[in-house]
């Protein structure tokens, strides 16, 4: 689902074309019919015939494989046990590898997909015939996966995902705004349909989860290589000012799914706070507003995101299972919190779950201090431990 130039492709079928000839004969060419999973599944005969006896019977150990299959009489390989495997089942997975995607793991960096059916069946695939992939962009799906990227790397020091989360957020601060203004879709390299508050909250979201996991680079090697995380929150900014000035609802608070200039049509601009598929904007909005008055020391946003609850403040008390994300977004306003710590501290805060805390590098901390906890601008005891350090945070965490 990756895209040669770093962002994520929108959707892909679940089924696709089989060959007619079985698939490790290569140059694969399809059938009159997809089938669900083909592209990922694999029968006990074909795990058989690729395989050697010995290589069978390890993938059989270690992964769940019968001749009834786990999906569908086919198999899915799932992991049996954790732990590293054996050379001999990583040359059977190599081996497997190169048959559904026609090279081995290390020659294969991105492979290929098919946009349409008649590409699908006519054209020869190297390996395995894949899925039909729907190739656009969209800005706030990108935004989503862009958020958990960069919290994945925080959480588990991952450096791979943080590249992967700033080259899909570059690539949408380098295409998707045309005469200023934020674009939603991308077309093969063509930008197209002005942003709608998802686009925006999420985009914003993303880029203030990169500054969080930007973070944990410090004074690493790594940190030369990307964006540092105040380059991540001036974007944030850009972004949010873009947001309020197109956006916001004046009169009643909060944002409007469509901007005022690209609204003519309608006959009612609508505000998004339920939570279907995807986050409501508003809720993820909200929450943002917050994050930023915290890092930017901005009581304007915080202001913002008064308003914007106050508006939304009989949907949370009378339907609040419909609304989520707006909960959150309240707990972040009533339990917001700031870390302002030192570089060697921060990797082990950013890691944990603070659902409502943010941190900051701060270099200049009192002799003897390791952290400093703040609700909005109000500062607790300085730390002088980690013990104190995490239960200061806790309490602010919980506070009533």
């Amino acid at each position: 689902m990756t895209a040669p130039s770093g962002y994520f492709y929108a959707a892909q079928d679940a089924d696709s074309f089989t060959p007619p000839t079985p698939p490790y004969q290569g140059g694969a060419t399809g059938g009159s019919e997809p089938e669900e999973g083909a592209f990922y599944v694999w029968t006990y005969t074909e795990l058989q015939t690729l395989l050697t006896v010995q290589e069978f019977a390890e993938i059989q150990e270690q992964f769940d494989v019968s001749r009834s299959g786990n999906f569908e009489g086919k198999n899915v390989l799932q992991r049996r046990h954790p732990g590293k495997l054996s050379e001999t089942v990583e040359m059977a997975l190599a081996k497997l590898f190169a048959v559904r995607y026609g090279g081995s793991p290390d020659t294969v960096e991105i492979f290929p997909p098919a946009r349409n059916n008649q590409e699908a069946k006519n054209d020869s695939w190297p390996g395995r015939i894949p899925a039909v992939t729907d190739t656009k962009m969209i800005a706030a799906w990108n935004s989503l996966m862009i958020s958990g990227l960069a919290r994945a790397a925080a959480v588990f020091g991952n450096f791979e995902y943080l590249e992967l989360a700033v080259k899909a957020a570059n690539f949408i601060l380098d295409n998707q705004w045309i005469d200023g203004r934020f674009q939603r879709l991308n077309y093969d390299g063509q930008s197209a349909v002005a942003a709608q508050s998802e686009d925006y909250a999420l985009f914003v979201k993303a880029l203030l989860d990169l500054h969080q996991g930007s973070l944990m680079l410090g004074n690493a090697e790594a940190a030369q290589q990307l964006p540092s995380s105040q380059f991540w929150l001036e974007k944030a900014v850009r972004v949010q000012d873009e947001f309020d000035e197109f956006l916001w609802s004046v009169e009643l608070g909060g944002y409007y799914n469509t901007a005022k200039d690209a609204s003519g049509d309608l006959l009612v601009r609508e505000r998004s706070y339920t939570d279907n598929a995807t986050p409501a904007a508003n809720g993820v909005a909200i929450a943002s507003l917050v994050r930023l008055a915290l890092l930017g020391q901005n009581l304007e946003y915080l202001d913002r995101a008064q308003q914007a609850l106050q508006a939304f403040s009989s949907i949370v008390r009378d339907s609040p299972q419909a609304c989520p994300s707006l909960l959150s977004a309240l707990d972040w306003y009533h339990h917001s919190t700031l870390v302002r710590t030192s570089p060697d501290q921060i990797s082990g805060l950013i890691s944990r779950y603070s659902p409502t805390a943010v941190c900051q590098i701060e270099t200049d901390l009192p002799e003897g201090v390791i952290g400093l906890v703040c609700e909005c601008l109000t500062c607790k005891e300085p730390a002088k431990n980690l013990e104190m350090l995490l239960a200061e945070i806790l309490h602010s965490q919980t506070r009533v």
